[in-house]
């Protein structure tokens, strides 16, 4: 259960007024996990990092791309979903309008290593790619609770989380107000 219409900020309020009752309720207590886990990677915090393989089986972790000069855009998405794909040619434009103050790294929450493989050579993805091939059970999905793709998050040079829940129209209002 992570589906909800309320935001991450009246699910923390209402649980905040709750009764213990209310709160001792599995469902309950699952959406309290899933709060307090999105306070870990929260705007203004510094990101958590995980480990995964790159496309050609290296293992990489999300540090190895931080802190080099560059703010670093998280996509994550996945070869099997729609609007990851049409989101592609948006996201391919903004890294090369901002290649020098961004870098991307793909997170892949694929199952099948070849779909995705094959998915980054298709659409010409320049940039650096990972996946545990876990699909929505994938460690990146846990921390950083992500429950729909596609999901931008921004990081800036020094790990901090600048920016979280954008579309390439969001991040491209983001990029613009932070480098223009």
């Amino acid at each position: 259960f992570t589906q909800t219409d309320l935001s991450d900020a009246e699910q923390a309020e209402i649980l905040q007024q709750a009764g213990d009752v209310f709160k001792a309720q599995p469902q309950v207590q699952k959406i309290a996990e899933r709060v307090e886990q999105l306070k870990k990677v929260a705007v203004g915090t510094q990101f958590t990092d995980f480990e995964m393989d790159d496309l050609d089986g290296n293992r990489v972790r999300l540090s190895d791309f931080i802190g080099k000069g560059k703010y670093v855009v998280v996509d994550f998405w996945a070869s099997w979903c729609a609007p990851c794909r049409r989101s592609m040619p948006a996201l391919k434009a903004l890294y090369e309008q901002y290649n020098k103050q961004i870098d991307i790294v793909g997170v892949s929450f694929d199952k099948d290593q070849t779909a995705w493989q094959e998915c980054v050579a298709t659409l010409e993805l320049p940039w650096h790619h990972m996946s545990d091939l876990k699909g929505w059970q994938s460690e990146a999905a846990s921390i950083y609770c992500i429950n729909s793709i596609p999901h931008l998050m921004l990081i800036d040079n020094n790990g901090t989380i600048v920016a979280r829940n954008l579309y390439d129209n969001t991040l491209a209002e983001k990029l613009h107000e932070l480098f223009d």
